[in-house]
């Protein structure tokens, strides 16, 4: 059954995310030269941009690639190797006027060609990943002269522009491409104003000052994008000094560093907005009284202030402020009677629900770090991994009172709903199939907080099950 979107859980844990990153104070005036060593938390998966399916690699690409538009801070467009564009009045063309002089990293030159050349590319046999942006909206481009290349739509498509802004829509050397083919990854040619010098997986990309842009060369001679997963980690290179920059800042750390003068922490919008989706030809989804007594049942605010220390904005559905075509929307209040009275005139007083595994990973990283999750009253287990071996897991790794063990020898994190204390609801968020909710007569005891210290990765690869769907 072909999974249904049209009607979503809005359960916006984060709605519009503030990004903190920390880096040493800025001296009064920029200085030439030096390399920046910028630590991060995942490793690019891919350095063509057409290929590119994570956060970290569109974060890389776009220091050596450009577009023909780009986003501004503010998320709006604006002229990057087009100067200047207009579109016919049936909106089935658009003509751009590009940038002249303007060179990729390996000499050769930016023109109407190399623009046609990215359209045949996406639309052509090789179909790579973020090709299906294009498809379905571009019939093809053609090139008026050097400087001037018209795009042919095959129907109108209002945000043609916006497809052409994202990181997909970067133009890359076409001599380049023809001599790397598959392998353009390892050997990324665009116009930016950093050029690539290697890619060691797992743990840096370097790029260096490209001295020929068309902006201006940049102050720093190079730019090193480092691998560090752990977020402490990253805080520790920070104040050891073997850290410029660093993004996703744990929460926790925020107030501390914002006190040590070394430091400035800087928070920006962004578009990311997180959600729960839902199936709707799924029952008990169908009804619309449980659709909405599942958004009446979560405190968003709380979220907000116990999870992401209000470094995140409660919104009312999963398109973010800074979108195109954002609309402001009444959105749901934390009301649980509400959401009770709901449940019981849908005929269910209680409700079983499958979370995939996928989509609980935010509360696995956030809840674990504090005493309870959102809710007040709340109580956690922060969840243990078990080892291949069949040794019992060592003290050594973990210490304090656990939960009730599963069936399976695992161990599950549980909270109550506080409106529900006394005939608790119990969410089990690492149950095989997902979490599953029951009733008891009486809540778990409260336990005193789990404290773990860090433990060798399991040998054991995830399983790669897929989720199971709503």
């Amino acid at each position: 059954m072909r999974r249904v979107l049209g009607a979503c859980l809005v359960v916006t844990l984060l709605g519009l995310a503030v990004l903190p990153m920390a880096g040493p104070t800025a001296a009064q005036q920029a200085v030439r030269g030096g390399t920046l060593t910028f630590a991060t938390g995942a490793d690019p998966d891919n350095l063509d941009p057409q290929n590119t399916q994570s956060n970290p690699g569109e974060q890389v690409n776009r220091m050596m690639h450009e577009n023909l538009v780009r986003f501004s801070a503010k998320m709006q467009l604006e002229p990057a190797l087009a100067e200047s564009w207009v579109a016919s009045k049936d909106g089935l063309a658009w003509t751009f006027k590009l940038r002249k002089g303007v060179k990729f990293h390996d000499g050769t030159s930016f023109d109407a060609k190399a623009v046609k050349y990215f359209f045949d590319r996406v639309l052509g046999d090789e179909k790579p990943f973020k090709a299906s942006l294009y498809t379905p909206v571009v019939q093809g481009a053609e090139v008026i002269d050097d400087s001037t290349v018209r795009v042919i739509l095959k129907q109108p498509f209002g945000a043609f522009l916006f497809i052409m802004a994202h990181s997909a829509g970067a133009i890359v050397s076409p001599a380049a491409h023809q001599k790397w083919g598959k392998d353009l990854a390892l050997h990324p040619v665009g116009t930016g104003p950093f050029k690539f010098v290697e890619w060691v997986k797992g743990d840096h990309v370097t790029m260096e000052r490209h001295d020929g842009y068309w902006g201006g060369a940049p102050n720093l001679d190079r730019v090193v994008v480092k691998t560090v997963r752990e977020d402490q980690a990253r805080v520790l290179m920070l104040e050891s000094g073997d850290a410029d920059l660093i993004v996703n800042i744990p929460t926790e750390e925020i107030p501390r560093l914002r006190k040590d003068a070394r430091f400035t922490i800087e928070s920006s919008p962004t578009a990311r907005a997180l959600f729960i989706a839902i199936n709707v030809k799924k029952k008990p989804f169908d009804d619309v009284r449980v659709r909405q007594a599942l958004n009446y049942a979560v405190n968003r605010d709380a979220i907000v202030k116990e999870l992401f220390q209000n470094n995140a904005q409660v919104i009312a559905s999963h398109v973010s402020p800074l979108q195109n075509g954002y609309a402001q929307l009444s959105g749901y209040a934390y009301d649980p009677k509400k959401a009770k009275e709901l449940l019981a005139q849908a005929g269910h007083p209680t409700l079983k629900v499958k979370w995939p595994r996928r989509s609980n990973k935010i509360w696995r990283r956030s809840v674990s770090k504090r005493r309870s999750p959102p809710w007040s009253g709340a109580r956690t287990w922060p969840r243990r991994r078990r080892r291949r071996s069949r040794r019992p897991a060592s003290s050594s790794c973990s210490a304090g009172p656990h939960p009730p063990a599963r069936r399976d020898g695992g161990r599950s994190r549980y909270f109550t709903h506080p409106s529900l204390r006394r005939k608790a609801t119990i969410v089990d968020f690492s149950s095989p199939g997902g979490w599953t909710t029951r009733s008891t007569k009486r809540p778990w005891p409260r336990p005193t907080r789990h404290v773990s210290a860090r433990c060798a990765r399991p040998s054991r690869s995830r399983s790669r099950r897929r989720p199971t769907s709503f």
